[in-house]
């Protein structure tokens, strides 16, 4: 999904990894970016769905892009 982006334009200038969070019990139904802080890397954490109405989430590659998608563009339109 990067290479995608970077065949848009998007050129990737962070110093720092962001830390991808699977099978997190925080965000079962849920998945989220969080931005990097003075303090911590940026953030993708995805949770596993309740295997009702959300399943595989942790594995679900448009969910991985999805979050990714929302770190692009918040750093390309703050």
């Amino acid at each position: 999904m990067l290479n995608w982006y970077k065949s848009l334009g998007f050129v990737w200038s962070e110093t720092v990894p962001i830390i991808v969070k699977l099978h997190d019990q925080n965000k079962i139904n849920n998945a989220a970016f969080l931005p990097q802080t003075d303090t911590s890397s940026a953030k993708i954490i995805i949770g596993d769905g309740d295997g009702h109405l959300l399943a595989n989430l942790a594995t679900d590659f448009d969910v991985v892009a999805h979050e990714l998608g929302h770190y692009i563009i918040y750093f390309n339109l703050t």
